[in-house]
C-alpha cells in the first residue's frame, strides 16, 4: 500500500528536505487559474478545510481557495415561521450571520472536533452545490481536520462522503502537517495559532508525531511546549524538527517567530540548526497544503476508494490516512 513517504519521496531517493523543496518550487509558482480549471474535465480533485470559525474549499492545484464563509448554521428561533415564504430551514455561513438577530445559530465544529454532524454535512451540501458547484459524484475530496479530531470523528466523515454524496475517492489529513507540507518540507514542526488553543504539531517524514504532539491554552509558554515536544520525539528526528520550526494560523502573536529564537538557541544540540519562520500566508498555509498534495500525480494510489470502503467500511480511514 502506498503511503505518504512513498509519495513524497522520490524512487531515486532523493531526500525528503530536498524534494519538498522540489514540490514548492515546482508547483507553487504555477497554480492554473480558477477559469482554465473550470473548463478541464468533469472529474474534480476537491479540497475542503473545515476549522472552528471558517470553511476553505476549492480545487486542487489552486492557490487560493474558491469560497471561504463562517463554519455557521442558522434555524429561525420563531417556529411559527413559514418555511418556503421568503424563509429557508436552514442558512450557512455569511447568510446566518447577516440574519443572526432571527436565527438560532450553531457553530458545529469547537475546538478542532465536529459536534454536529447534521449541521456539517449541510455544510458539505452547501460547499459543493452552491459554492463550488461540483458534482460529488464525480469527484475525489481531500478534507483537512485538527489533529483534535476523534478516531470515531474520522470514520463519521468518512462514511458521510461515500454514503451520502457518493464521492468517488475520499481522503483525510491533519491540517497542521498540510501546513508544513507548503512551507516546503516534509519534517518539522507546527505551531498552529487559534483563538482558544496553540497546537504543537512535529511532523517527520510526512508523519505527524502524535506521542510527542501538544495542546496549549491561551497564554502558556510557546517555546517550552516547542522544546518539550521535540525532546520527546525520537532523537534521530529531533534536528529536523528545530530546522524546521513553522508558525501557522489565523492568530499568530506579532514577533512570536524572534522570541521562539531568543529562547531556544541554548538549547539546541550541537551541530544543529535552529529555524523558526512564519508562514508565508499562516491563514492558507493548510490548505494551499491540501492542493499540493492532492494535485500530485503520486497521489493518486493514496485516495480510498469506494470500492475500497465498500469492502472494509469506514475504519479504512485509520490504515489509509495516518
Amino acid at each position: 500500500m502506498p503511503t505518504i513517504k512513498t509519495v513524497l519521496f522520490n524512487r531515486k531517493g532523493r531526500t525528503a528536505a530536498g524534494l519538498a523543496l522540489l514540490l514548492a518550487a515546482f508547483y507553487l509558482p504555477n497554480w492554473r487559474t480558477a477559469s482554465l480549471q473550470a473548463e478541464e474535465d468533469a472529474e474534480s480533485l476537491v479540497v475542503i478545510q473545515l476549522a472552528d470559525r471558517t470553511i476553505r474549499a476549492g480545487l486542487a492545484g489552486e492557490k487560493t481557495p474558491r469560497t471561504v464563509f463562517p463554519a455557521v448554521v442558522g434555524r429561525p428561533k420563531s417556529t411559527g415561521v413559514m418555511i418556503g415564504m421568503g424563509q429557508k430551514s436552514t442558512y450557512i455561513g455569511d447568510e446566518a450571520l447577516a440574519r443572526a438577530s432571527t436565527l438560532r445559530l450553531n457553530y458545529p465544529i469547537q475546538n478542532g472536533s465536529v459536534t454536529n454532524w447534521d449541521d456539517v454535512e449541510k455544510i458539505l451540501h452547501y460547499v459543493f452545490y452552491t459554492k463550488l458547484r461540483v458534482s460529488p459524484e464525480n469527484a475525489s475530496v481531500l478534507v483537512l481536520q485538527s489533529p483534535l479530531n476523534s478516531r470515531s470523528n474520522r470514520e463519521k466523515l468518512t462514511q458521510i462522503l461515500f454514503e451520502t454524496f457518493n464521492v468517488r475517492n475520499f481522503f483525510v489529513s491533519h491540517d497542521t502537517v498540510l501546513a508544513l507540507y507548503a512551507a516546503g518540507q516534509t519534517s518539522g514542526l507546527t505551531a498552529a495559532f487559534s483563538e482558544n488553543y496553540t497546537l504543537i504539531n512535529p511532523v517527520y517524514e510526512g508523519y505527524l508525531l502524535m506521542n510527542a504532539s501538544q495542546t496549549l491554552s491561551p497564554g502558556a509558554d510557546v517555546s517550552q511546549a516547542i522544546l518539550k515536544s521535540i525532546t520527546q520525539a525520537d532523537k534521530r528526528s529531533q534536528p529536523a524538527l528545530f530546522a524546521g520550526i513553522v508558525l501557522v494560523g489565523a492568530a499568530v502573536p506579532a514577533g512570536i517567530e524572534q522570541k521562539i529564537r531568543a529562547d531556544l538557541k541554548g538549547s539546541i544540540p550541537a551541530g544543529s540548526q535552529l529555524v523558526v519562520e512564519r508562514a508565508s500566508d499562516p491563514v492558507l498555509a493548510a490548505w494551499r497544503g491540501g492542493s499540493i498534495l492532492a494535485n500530485l500525480s503520486t497521489f493518486a494510489d493514496m485516495w480510498i476508494t469506494k470500492d475500497e470502503y465498500d469492502e472494509a467500511g469506514a475504519s479504512i480511514v485509520h490504515r489509509k490516512c495516518n
